[in-house]
């Protein structure tokens, strides 16, 4: 059965600032009739977790989560891994997507050894590396999975196809900025 899980990031331009208005985005992707939400919100996703109508409504949807850590948020995955069990724990997370240029030497350990499904997603044009699939195979060892991002691979003018084969957890149906 294909369900539509919409990005919470995708709202990010409806409120200001960003981190303040997780909870509000969701609820705007969960009226529109979406079947889940994929989470991330910076450095204070840590700092939240559901509670209310929303905590209610999210047991019933499908919930992933795209993490941001290390370089790019300052977020440890370890901490990060921490936060997302709590998480699972209420609400039975999916997947958990990281973006591999943002691991840290040892990250891919913790990965692997995580009790909750975790990806690697490809990366967009602005990265050099993790793009096309002979580089993600390199990365899927012990039970990870990729991510598969339209967009991605189409910015660096890849073949669709050279992708099948791989274990994918998602696919990320995405208009590259440029489109």
């Amino acid at each position: 059965m294909t369900r539509l899980i919409v990005h919470s990031a995708s709202l990010a331009r409806l409120w200001t600032p960003y981190e303040s208005h997780l909870s509000q985005r969701i609820i705007t992707i969960l009226d529109a009739g979406a079947d889940g939400v994929e989470l991330s919100n910076g450095p204070s996703i840590l700092d939240w977790f559901p509670a209310g109508k929303l905590a209610r409504r999210l047991r019933d949807r499908v919930v992933t989560l795209h993490a941001e850590v290390n370089h790019v948020s300052g977020i440890p995955v370890r901490e990060y891994l921490v936060w997302a069990s709590r998480l699972n724990s209420e609400y039975s997370i999916s997947n958990i997507t990281f973006h591999p240029d943002e691991l840290l030497p040892g990250d891919l350990e913790l990965l692997v050894s995580s009790s909750m499904p975790v990806s690697i997603e490809n990366m967009d044009a602005r990265r050099t590396a993790w793009t096309d699939p002979t580089e993600i195979r390199r990365l899927l060892p012990g039970g990870l999975s990729l991510t598969f991002d339209t967009a991605h691979a189409m910015e660096h003018g890849l073949d669709i196809s050279g992708f099948s084969g791989l274990p994918i957890a998602e696919v990320h149906l995405s208009l590259s900025i440029g489109s």
